[in-house]
């Protein structure tokens, strides 16, 4: 197999020994070829592979025949360099290729002995963690003592020391491929596609996961949200290293605090922390990730058997150096969360972004900050309450500095308290205007941000919270929603917000909360740009890939079009591995009386126009098999369709066709999906007339992305009207105008097309999931006759897509479809 693949290489592309696991299709070939040669040479690149191709197979061994070759050539540089200067025999050259090919095979074998050796080393070099008191809930600085190093809340100054050992390990010049995808359902999946791959088991491949996925601790892992499991994480870890001796720390800060009202004191069990950190174990099961390929839920497993936590064993792992990172897209895209983990960019890596359609936004949801009012009172109170405590403790600087803090903090208070006079509209303020309307031009936010990190005030105002009673509560009414114990960190991250340069991003203020939102992604990216070899962008979709350049790589500065010019970009799509018999796409701009189907956002709530509707849905199931999926531009739309329907009748008419299921808003779906699959599948139908079930979804919802219609539950998807957004939105508007502040007004005009065919290719790219599905897919408005439009579909669907003038034509091409795929299946 191997031999017959490397036939199709060239010096470009390598030798095209790619050891994929079986034969290839020539798609996956030709995909391979040209990501090998980007890997190779850098650049950014876009590679649109249909699911169902095998993208992500074809991803690993293309990476891990770079490592391979990045490998191959170092060993052929250090020979060269070995080489004297007269010529040697052949058996002396040869032999010292082999040892050095030898020694390159062993390399990760010496580094985790060289590793682990440090680690015992200071394992039996007696350090221990020191129980600390009440001092160490002051903040000083670090001239004044060097107990700061010993902090319980001082985690930072660990993740420092492990970034020094990464430097000993030589992990900065070494060749590296990162892959990132936005699930941790798409990350496991992509783990077991490389666990196929034999040469898989050569490198060090290390899995980073969120606390949320990899906790073992059964207590924490039970909780609601990623930011309760992260809070409650932090506090054991605080409770493990400090010990409260003092006894007045068990009372309330005020003592005329009635004692019902004061903190009962902690359980004995609750003080012990958590029972899977422990530096020995973790360490153990560093070693164990090092040298195997595991999943993220492999190590949950493994961590539950060793009692050692996977979430802190998979950061240690990158210690010693990592050939291959699988990790969720916040680990790669935020440069803080990047350098916690230890994460290295150089210029020998290569970073893989799946799924590429939704980077955009992730880097403006990584560099955004939104502050809700509630969180932000509750801070004020107990950070005012820690000052009235340790006010005489402080050194001078420092007080001031607290001060500052809290200033800042009840300044944005008074600012949001404002707005409630007005609590139905929104406010959009430059940064720079926000500081002004605030007062707190005389403030050195950068200083004041220094000062947050360097004092590590956040984890000290959670341990004081820790410690005393809760009665800074009582500030929020016991009926609202209560506020989060990641306040402290949300008011941080806003106050860092704030000193972003002024264009980048704009602050959006309600009565119940303040936000700052991120309008340069790109001056974010950039950076990821300059410190690696290759970007790679992949998806089933990505189309259009103008919304990714524009957005992302388009270059503002001389320095970075030397460095990556728009013309080093690669653009590979291929086709789908189905038969072109097995899709059939339609544009449907008439229903059955001849009605124009105009689904403008000024034209679609005409009853008429929804009856329309109404009735090409009902003619389509008739022809239809099993499954029909029709997505709304809105649950609103949704809603009002729904409603008029029932009065029309055409619901009923409807029903007697194929049992009804709709996607409600803020409903759970997981039920409702199981019944619409008993219903498809199931042989006793409700009525003999009846034949599957037809489903109402919403695009931008849930089942809209992430959720798989093949084979009979998405025999046809349907798309109704085009999901443009609201025009209107405060926020938009402000992308706009950065848009054509930045990048012109002549992307500007075409963004709006961008977001909307962006939320349509994902959505249609649910049916047709792997070699032998077939479906048929539907867009219901005349605009999708537009070539503008059609030239952001997807190839693969783009090329054999018919425009359908009369209704009939549409129900008779349907109906010749699924007639020649079920006589083929006699």
């Amino acid at each position: 197999m191997n031999e017959r693949i490397g036939d199709v290489g060239s010096k470009s592309d390598g030798d095209g020994d790619f050891r994929f696991p079986f034969i290839p299709y020539e798609s996956q070939i030709l995909f391979m070829k040209s990501l090998y040669k980007l890997m190779n040479e850098g650049g950014v690149g876009f590679f649109e592979s249909p699911t169902g191709t095998g993208k992500s197979l074809s991803v690993i061994c293309c990476a891990l025949k770079y490592l391979r070759d990045a490998r191959s050539d170092s060993n052929r540089q250090d020979l060269e360099k070995n080489k004297n200067t007269e010529e040697e025999p052949d058996w002396i050259t040869n032999f010292a290729s082999n040892k050095l090919a030898e020694n390159l095979q062993d390399e990760r074998m010496r580094l985790k002995q060289k590793i682990q050796a440090k680690q015992r080393s200071k394992s039996q070099s007696g350090q221990k963690y020191t129980r600390i008191g009440e001092d160490d809930l002051v903040i000083v600085s670090s001239s004044d003592s060097e107990s700061d190093s010993e902090d319980s809340f001082n985690i930072g100054r660990r993740t420092v020391r492990w970034k020094k050992q990464k430097s000993e390990s030589d992990v900065l010049d070494r060749p590296t491929v990162i892959y990132c995808s936005r699930t941790h359902s798409q990350i496991v999946q992509f783990i077991h596609e490389m666990i196929r791959v034999e040469d898989s088991k050569n490198y060090s491949v290390v899995s980073v996961g969120g606390r949320r996925q990899m906790c073992v601790n059964e207590k924490v892992s039970a909780l609601r949200s990623a930011a309760a499991v992260n809070e409650r994480c932090s506090e054991l870890l605080e409770s493990q290293r400090s010990h409260i001796k003092s006894e007045d720390q068990k009372v309330n800060l005020h003592p005329d605090v009635p004692a019902s009202k004061r903190r009962k004191k902690a359980p004995k069990s609750s003080q012990k922390g958590c029972p899977y950190y422990s530096k020995k174990r973790i360490t153990v099961l560093s070693d164990t990730i090092r040298s195997e390929v595991h999943d993220i839920e492999e190590l949950v497993s493994i961590g539950k058997k060793t009692k050692a936590c996977p979430y802190f064993a998979s950061r240690k792992a990158m210690e010693s150096g990592y050939d291959f990172i699988v990790a969720p897209y916040a680990a790669v895209l935020h440069a803080p969360t990047r350098d916690s983990i230890g994460l290295v960019l150089n210029s020998k890596s290569v970073l893989v972004f799946d799924e590429a359609h939704n980077v955009v936004d992730a880097v403006n949801d990584a560099y955004s900050a939104e502050l809700r009012s509630i969180d932000l009172n509750y801070a004020i109170k107990a950070a005012t309450l820690y000052l009235e405590r340790y006010e005489m403790r402080l050194s001078a600087q420092n007080l001031f500095l607290v001060r500052q803090f809290l200033d800042v903090l009840a300044k944005i208070s008074k600012y949001i308290g404002s707005m409630s006079l007005f609590p139905d509209s929104k406010q959009v303020l430059k940064v720079s205007e926000l500081i002004f309307d605030c007062q707190l031009e005389n403030y050195n936010l950068f200083e004041l941000i220094r000062f947050i990190h360097e004092s590590n005030i956040c984890r000290k105002l959670l341990g004081f919270l820790d410690v005393y009673t809760d009665n800074c509560t009582e500030v929020v009414d016991a009926s609202q929603e209560q506020p989060s114990r990641g306040c402290f960190h949300a008011c941080e991250g806003f106050i860092q917000s704030l000193t972003a340069p002024v264009e980048d991003g704009r602050v959006v203020v309600t009565h119940e909360s303040i936000k700052f939102l991120m309008l340069n992604p790109a001056a974010h990216f950039k950076s990821i740009l300059d410190s690696v070899r290759a970007v790679v962008f992949v998806g089933g979709t990505l189309s259009p890939k103008q919304y990714i350049a524009e957005r992302l790589i388009r270059d503002h500065s001389s320095e970075c079009k030397e460095q990556k010019s728009r013309d080093s970009i690669v653009e590979f799509a291929c086709g789908h591995i189905i038969p072109k018999s097995n899709l059939l796409t339609l544009v449907l701009s008439k229903g059955p009386t001849g009605k124009r189907l105009d689904l403008s956002f000024s034209q679609r709530q005409d009853p008429e126009l929804i009856d329309e509707i109404g009735r090409c849905i009902l003619n389509v199931c008739r022809v239809s098999p099993a499954g029909v999926v029709v997505f709304f531009p809105s649950y609103t739309f949704e809603e009002t369709v729904h409603k008029q329907w029932e009065s029309s009748r055409i619901l009923a008419s409807l029903a007697n066709v194929k049992r009804i299921f709709r996607e409600k808003r803020g409903a759970s779906s997981d039920e409702m999906l199981k019944e619409y699959k008993n219903s498809i599948f199931s042989s006793d139908a409700t009525t003999q007339k009846q034949h599957g079930a037809v489903l109402f979804a919403v695009i931008g919802g849930k089942l809209s992305e992430g959720i798989n219609f093949s084979d009979d539950l998405g025999r046809c998807v349907m798309v109704v009207g085009m999901p443009f957004p609201n025009p209107r939105d405060p926020e938009l508007i402000q992308v706009i105008d950065h848009i054509k502040t930045t990048i012109g007004s002549g992307y500007s005009a075409q963004y709006m097309e961008d977001l909307c065919m962006k939320a349509v290719n994902q959505t249609i790219g649910r049916a047709i999931r792997h070699a032998k599905d077939y479906a048929s897919i539907i867009l219901l408005d005349h605009r999708y006759e537009r070539a503008s439009i059609q030239n952001k579909l997807p190839s693969w669907i783009r090329d054999d897509l018919i425009s359908t003038h009369q209704f009939g034509q549409c129900i008779r091409n349907l109906s010749t479809f699924f007639k020649s795929h079920t006589q083929s299946k006699l």
